[in-house]
């Protein structure tokens, strides 16, 4: 089965990763190894795979809503030529029969956006499936690796001190 959300960019332009929430589940029964794809659009739903993350185990995070971040090796620019009105969409494959505990904000509804295929047809997601998954792309300039810390200032005073006991 696969599994797609549509996103839609205003501007050209770079695609670095994809983030997943999955909900921590017991014993870890569902370490079961998946694709991450990126489509493009054809009339509306995912069109032709352009770029796939192959042998992906989800990684469940030990603290709540917490999103894992899947980098590509090599960005992908996301213009018109390659996708059409700027349109794309993120999401997985697998070969298993295994539900996928990715997770799911009740509080704005996109299932409109969201499309699965079991049968080798793109359907859209049911509306009574009020919700998002908690999957984005990572688009934009390249993230900094670290952050330069301020130099100590020299000298620092504040005034007025009202302290006056000490």
């Amino acid at each position: 089965g696969q599994y797609a959300v549509q996103f839609k960019l205003n501007e050209n332009d770079t695609m670095r990763g994809i983030q997943l929430y999955f909900n921590p589940v017991t014993n870890a029964t569902n370490q079961k190894i998946i694709n991450l794809n990126v489509w493009n659009d054809s009339n509306g739903k995912p069109g032709r795979i352009v770029k796939t993350l192959a042998g992906v185990t989800p990684v469940y995070s030990e603290n709540l809503n917490e999103f894992h971040t899947y980098w590509f090796d090599e960005p992908l620019v996301v213009e018109p030529t390659n996708f059409p009105g700027l349109r794309f969409y993120i999401g997985w494959s697998q070969t298993t029969l295994d539900n996928l505990n990715v997770g799911f904000d009740r509080y704005k509804d996109s299932h409109t956006k969201r499309f699965y295929n079991v049968d080798g047809t793109w359907q859209m997601s049911d509306s009574a499936n009020y919700g998002s998954l908690m999957m984005r792309p990572i688009v934009g300039p390249e993230n900094p690796l670290g952050i330069i810390k301020p130099l100590a200032a020299e000298h620092l005073t504040i005034s007025p001190n009202p302290v006056s006991d000490g």
